[in-house]
This record gives C-alpha cells, sequence and structure tokens, in this order.
C-alpha cells in the first residue's frame, strides 16, 4: 500500500539557489516521516534564468518515478512561479546612498504635490479667514493653524502607511503592501497563462506536422 504525501504548492516560490529542491515549492506532509524527508530532499530542477514557470505534474512525476511506494496528493496550486535571487553581500554604504536617493525624491515630490493641491484650493486663505474669525487678529506671519496643519499631514502619512520602523504599530498590511501583492499576483498569473499558451501552440505546431 503506497504512503500518500500532501503537497501545497505556492504561486510564487522564491530560492536563493539554482538548485530548486521539493522542500522549496511549498508545504509537504506524510505521514511516512523517513519517505517525507526523501521526498523533501529530491531536486525539482536547476535554474537558468531569474524566473521560470513550472507545473506541479511534473513535481508528481519526479516525486514518483524517483521514490516507489509515495502517491502525491496537490492541494495547492497546479501552475507556480519560481524565482531565482541570489543573496548578494549588502554594502552599508550604497544601502544608505541608496535609501538617502529614495527619501530626497520622495520628499521633494510629495512636497511638491501636496504644495500644488493647496495652491488650487487656497488653504492659506482658510486658514486666514479662521486665525481672523477666532482670534480676531489680522494674520502676519506663520500661525498656529499652519504649525498644527503641517504636524497633522506628516503623522497621518506616517501612520497610514506605518513603514518608519521595523516595528509595526498594527499586524495589518499596509495599503502599499496590499497593492505590491496584487501586482505581483496578476503579474504572476500572466506569466502562467503566457506560458501555457505558448505550450499549447507549441504542441498545435508539433500536430500539425
Amino acid at each position: 500500500m503506497n504512503d500518500t504525501l500532501y503537497l501545497k504548492a505556492e504561486k510564487n516560490i522564491s530560492v536563493q539557489t539554482a538548485d530548486v529542491r521539493m522542500q522549496d515549492l511549498g508545504e509537504m506532509w506524510c505521514s511516512n516521516s523517513a519517505l517525507l524527508s526523501r521526498c523533501m530532499a529530491l531536486r525539482f530542477l536547476r535554474m537558468d534564468g531569474e524566473r521560470c514557470v513550472a507545473s506541479v505534474v511534473d513535481v508528481i512525476r519526479i516525486i514518483e518515478e524517483q521514490i516507489s511506494g509515495v502517491t502525491v496528493e496537490s492541494i495547492g496550486e497546479a501552475d507556480f512561479v519560481i524565482e531565482y535571487k541570489p543573496q548578494k553581500q549588502r554594502k552599508a554604504f550604497w544601502e544608505w546612498g541608496k535609501f538617502l536617493l529614495v527619501w530626497l525624491v520622495l520628499f521633494f515630490g510629495s512636497g511638491f504635490a501636496i504644495a500644488t493641491f493647496n495652491e488650487d484650493v487656497s488653504v492659506m486663505k482658510v486658514f486666514e479667514g479662521l486665525h481672523e474669525d477666532l482670534t480676531g487678529l489680522k494674520r502676519t506671519g506663520i500661525t498656529w493653524l499652519e504649525t498644527g496643519y503641517a504636524i497633522g499631514l506628516s503623522t497621518g502619512i506616517m501612520i497610514f502607511y506605518d513603514h518608519l520602523s521595523k516595528r509595526k504599530e498594527s499586524a495589518d498590511p499596509t495599503p502599499l503592501d496590499v497593492e505590491m501583492r496584487t501586482y505581483e499576483k496578476e503579474l504572476y498569473t500572466t506569466m502562467i497563462d503566457n506560458a501555457a499558451r505558448q505550450k499549447r501552440q507549441s504542441q498545435k505546431r508539433g500536430n500539425a506536422k
């Protein structure tokens, strides 16, 4: 009687070595721990580029051909994308340089966007009217309204994006995290669809011959 191996492959798999093992593809479980260890150690493929599209059918075929007495049952993705990202030695100076460059672009870009928006809706005129109505004095310079606006705006951005420190105030993903995951999901789905289309076209050309 064969042992059943359950495989839950992820849609996007990131590896740091060119040799991709079965254990890199996702979660695997089998009641036979010795058999599970052998299956996890099997080599699936060797990366020759940054990305490749693979099928769980190939995973099942390799496992069942190389290890007897096992039946693989997939409970995850049918097709998935493998990304090869070799670990690189990071240079502190270069990392800080990139951080500073991005910070400057975001700082001045955001400042320009906010200033343009404020000019369109005449926020300064609104502040001037509020200050005169509340205090009875003519506005002569920067008031508590502008100061509060600046502090509140910067604080709101920091809280909303929650990206200033390694320790997040909330365990929930930020709006930027959500948008990045949505983009990645659409990217990998498109790659898988393109690979499947090319495979079908290749099969049609082969049958035509």
